[in-house]
């Protein structure tokens, strides 16, 4: 039994021209095997976008002081945010998006597995399944590669229709910028909302504690204007008027008192007549009276507009006295005698004048008792004062800080957005794949042929190895251990020696 081949050049060629169908047969059915494989592939379109994450702008120190809370970034290290970047694109949530913006239709083996799948899980309905499976196909399609030392990575999206890979690929570029810029403009929209809601809060408040403090104010303004014609200076004066009316008022019920007496039982019978000429009369005399009470307290007797009044009082109170005389014994003529008209005219205008007095003396008082009771709630009007002051101060500082903290925030969410804009950039757009990434034709055909010729060379060399037949003189000679002195080849014998079996020689 042999070794093992030995082999050389001349033996090479030997061997491929006795075993050349080993050699060319796996070549063939390689070949045919690709073509056959080629043809019934489907070709799977790939497209691709780039997204660079730049770090943020950096701001002066002016711009820090005017819109505090905005900070420059340190540099975006991909390696950092991979994992995230990765979760973020391949969630349900965002999947799910991409097929409702693209718009994808569930196909036909989708529709059975997720047949199968209710069968399995009645529970779970049908548009669940259906939506679980695509997600799942999809995200497996997806493919995301990140840089080693740069700010970028490059998403993409396998297909067997080149328009959808274009489709996906974008729209999860645009999910990813937007989600982003949601995020991380949250904050900052939630300030400014808390900002604007708190600066109404406290616009309110700030409004109803000015409109409180204006109406105490003219409350006290009325309150200072009525107390005026009384004061510290001239409360003695005004004391002292009241005692002088309260004089002439005894004077004239003594004289009542009299003329009562004189007119004896008939004093209760007797009812004088009121004209409207006479009430008229009494009511002008009660208001120039009033005012005249308020005259004297801050002026002397000779004053102008005293004097000036005093002289209408009178002339009205001649007036009354003439037209008590004229009309009061109107129903008195046949009852009584002249003595006892003039007596009930007499006490007529006795009544009036001490009514007329306690008009005075009344409105007097009025006055100083309106200013004892402003002098004891001044104090009180000023501590109340100062308390609406201070309330409205405070809400003003409220309310001005969170309009302050609302523009600051409105201010810091532009820039940010305006910074987050140029972050977040799509540097190589998805374009709409021209040619499959699985159809590289020459490339298969080649690997096949050189996998059929490695198959056939492998078989030559087993059979080769397997062979223990002599095939040359010098493994003859090595055997026999003799020297071959000739050789006969084979013999043609004629038409009929092909029947008979050749005898090796």
């Amino acid at each position: 039994m042999q070794q093992g081949p030995s082999f050389d050049i001349r033996t090479i060629f030997q061997i491929v021209q006795r075993r050349k169908w080993f050699l060319i047969v796996p070549i063939v059915l390689a070949t045919i095997v690709c073509v056959v494989i080629i043809k019934i592939t489907v070709p799977v379109y790939h497209s691709t976008a780039t997204i660079k994450m730049d770090r943020f702008l950096t701001l002066t120190g002016r711009m820090n002081q005017l819109v505090p809370g905005v900070t420059a970034q340190n540099r975006v290290r991909m390696r950092d945010n991979k994992e995230a970047i990765f979760k973020q694109l391949s969630n349900q949530q965002t999947i799910g998006k991409i097929i409702d913006r693209v718009g994808m239709k569930p196909k036909q083996g989708q529709i059975e597995k997720a047949n199968e799948i209710v069968k399995s899980n009645p529970a779970l309905s049908k548009e669940e399944a259906l939506r679980s499976i695509m997600i799942s196909q999809l995200t497996q399609k997806l493919t995301l590669e990140f840089a080693q030392r740069s700010e970028y990575f490059i998403l993409g999206s396998k297909s067997s229709q080149p328009k959808n890979a274009y489709l996906i690929t974008k729209t999860l570029a645009d999910l990813f910028i937007e989600e982003n810029l949601m995020t991380e403009l949250s904050r900052l929209k939630g300030t400014a909302e808390f900002a604007t809601v708190q600066m109404e809060h406290y616009r309110v408040q700030l409004q109803d504690a000015e409109d409180a403090l204006r109406a105490y104010r003219r409350s006290m303004a009325q309150t200072s204007t009525q107390n005026l014609s009384v004061n510290s200076d001239n409360l003695p004066h005004v004391n002292s008027l009241i005692q002088s009316y309260e004089a002439e008022k005894l004077k004239r019920i003594d004289e009542l008192n009299n003329v009562e007496t004189r007119l004896g039982d008939l004093n209760s019978d007797i009812v004088m007549f009121q004209s409207n000429e006479a009430t008229q009369l009494k009511a002008q005399l009660i208001e120039k009276i009033s005012k005249q009470a308020e005259l004297l307290i801050s002026f002397p007797w000779n004053n102008g507009d005293v004097l000036r009044i005093s002289k209408e009082i009178a002339n009205l109170k001649d007036r009354l006295r003439n037209e008590i005389r004229r009309t009061g014994p109107r129903d008195m003529q046949s009852k009584y005698g002249r003595s006892v008209i003039l007596l009930a005219i007499k006490r007529e205008t006795i009544e009036t004048e001490i009514s007329l007095l306690n008009k005075q003396v009344n409105t007097l008082n009025r006055l100083i008792d309106l200013f004892n009771r402003a002098r004891t709630t001044i104090p009180v009007q000023e501590l109340t004062l100062n308390n609406l002051q201070a309330k409205v101060e405070k809400n003003r500082q409220l309310y001005q800080t969170f309009v302050d903290q609302a523009n600051s925030a409105r201010i810091r969410e532009a820039l940010q957005l305006t910074e987050m804009k140029v972050r977040y950039r799509v540097i190589d757009p998805a374009q709409i794949p021209v040619e499959p990434i699985n159809t590289d034709y020459m490339q298969i055909i080649l690997i096949a042929t050189l996998a059929g010729l490695g198959l056939g060379v492998g078989l030559v060399y087993l059979l080769e190895l397997l062979d223990n037949s002599y095939k040359g003189i010098e493994e003859i000679e090595t055997a026999l251990g003799i020297s071959v002195l000739g050789i006969v080849p084979k013999m043609n014998l004629g038409p009929g020696a092909g029947k008979k079996k050749s005898l090796p020689f």
